[in-house]
């Protein structure tokens, strides 16, 4: 599934092929935010709400596209901890 053109600059790649695993749409998370402070006049906690709730919140299926926030492996390692 590929979100609606709007957030198409938002769009970095794909996963990587596996069997019995669909291919999935990936995004950068902060380019979709700032699509939507962009395009819709939000503000930047408006864009973030509107993101969480309305986009990665949304189930639509086996093809439900993955959003990326790019961090450190630092900043990555805290999530475990």
């Amino acid at each position: 599934m590929i979100l609606e053109k709007q957030f198409e600059k938002a769009f970095i790649g794909y996963t990587s092929y596996q069997p019995n695993r669909p291919c999935l749409a990936i995004y950068d998370t902060e380019k979709c935010i700032q699509i939507l402070m962009d395009d819709d006049r939000m503000t930047q906690d408006e864009a973030m709400e509107c993101f969480e709730f309305n986009i990665v919140g949304s189930w639509v299926g086996n093809h439900t596209p993955i959003f990326l926030n790019r961090s450190s492996i630092e900043e990555f390692e805290e999530c475990y901890q």
